[in-house]
Formats: C-alpha cells, structure tokens, sequence
C-alpha cells in the first residue's frame, strides 16, 4: 500500500476555504491545517503567493502537488480516496454527471448569489454564464425533488462544493424558506462533518477578532 500523501489546507474562516475544510472531514484523512489571517494580509505575503499566485484560498498541498480552486481540490481528493466513496468513476457511467454537478457551484450558482447580493442587474441574461437566480435554482431543484442528494441516493464530493454553497446562499436570503433547496440546506447543516467544520471555523473567526482587537 502506497504511503498516503501529506495533505495542508491553507484556510481562512468563513470564506471559500471552508468547503475544502469540509470535504477534508467528510473524507476522514489525516491533514494539517493552515490559518491565515486575511485582516492581516497573511494570503498577501510572498510565502504564500508561491502557494496561489493569486492571493486567494483555498489552497492546498498534496506530496509536492499545489492544488488551488474549491472544486478541482474537492474532485482532486474525492479521486484520491475511492476508497471513500465520494467520487463516481468512468466505470460509473455516470462520471459526467457528477463533473457537471461539481462545477455547476462556481459556474453559475455562486455567480448568481453574488449578483443577487450585490443587487446587480442583469438586462440580458444571455450575457452571463449563469442566466438568471431563479433559473439556476430551478435548474438545482429538479434533481433535488424526488433525491436527497444531488446525484440521488449517494452523498458525493459534488453536494460537499453544491451543499455548502447552498447552505451560504440560504444564509443570504436568496432561498426561499421551505423550497427543495432550504430542505437541501437542512440535510447538508445535519452531516456530523458539516457540524464539526462549522464550530472550528467559528472558534478560528473568534480567535482572529480577538487578534485584530491587540
């Protein structure tokens, strides 16, 4: 058996890093765990932008591989671990599906929210990547309606990058109370690894404002 690979997740709280930081529980492997301070500019330092030249988490390093971008490092370690099941293969048959559902996130629903949030409009849809909100949680609701999970019965890597974009979206106001997807939101809040991520993450935002406040 091959030694597995030393894994750090470069992470910042209660920002995109922490989907990563999730995927890492569901997984259940050994990892190390990286905190920069944004207020402070730690992702602004040379030492970092070796890590990701933009300035940005998440990151993270896997043996002497850098990985940046929440869904090519979820994909990435979900194919690391088969052994984990989070992860549909070529053999699956349903490979494809899975990718599609993996990038949707970033590809349009965080675009979407942003601009939701942002009260951006957009005069023509056609322009933009995503469409509009309402059309790309639709788009999420039909594969939800009769599933608890976005690829049916099995819990994957894509509900870990789809869920907890959700779970922020619905945090912002741009779900709808009771719809498919605010009970989508409310399956992904109760998986233990969810949980344990979310009580971290909020004692490291605690522990950077009492940092700031020095």
């Amino acid at each position: 058996m091959n030694k597995p690979k030393p894994i750090t997740l470069y992470h910042a709280p209660r920002s995109r890093s922490l989907t990563v930081y999730m995927m890492l529980e569901e997984l259940g492997v050994p990892y190390d765990l990286k905190f920069l301070n944004l207020a402070k500019g730690d992702h602004k330092k040379p030492d970092y932008l070796k890590i990701n030249p933009m300035g940005k988490v998440p990151a993270v390093t896997i043996g002497d591989e850098i990985v940046f971008e929440t869904p090519a490092i979820c994909c990435y370690l979900a194919d690391l671990y088969p052994e984990r099941n989070l992860a549909f293969s070529l053999a699956s048959g349903r490979r494809g599906e899975y990718l599609k559902w993996l990038f949707f996130t970033s590809a349009c629903l965080e675009p979407a929210v942003i601009d939701h949030i942002l009260k951006r409009d957009n005069p023509d849809p056609g322009s933009i990547g995503y469409g509009t909100l309402g059309k790309t949680i639709s788009t999420i609701e039909k594969s939800l309606i009769d599933n608890p999970w976005i690829m049916g019965k099995t819990f994957s890597a894509a509900d870990v990058v789809l869920g907890s974009t959700v779970f922020w979206a619905k945090m912002v106001g741009a779900i709808k109370k009771d719809s498919v997807l605010d009970s989508y939101a409310k399956r992904i809040s109760e998986r233990e690894a969810h949980q344990r991520t979310i009580a971290v993450d909020n004692e490291l935002f605690e522990k950077n404002q009492k940092q700031l406040e020095q």
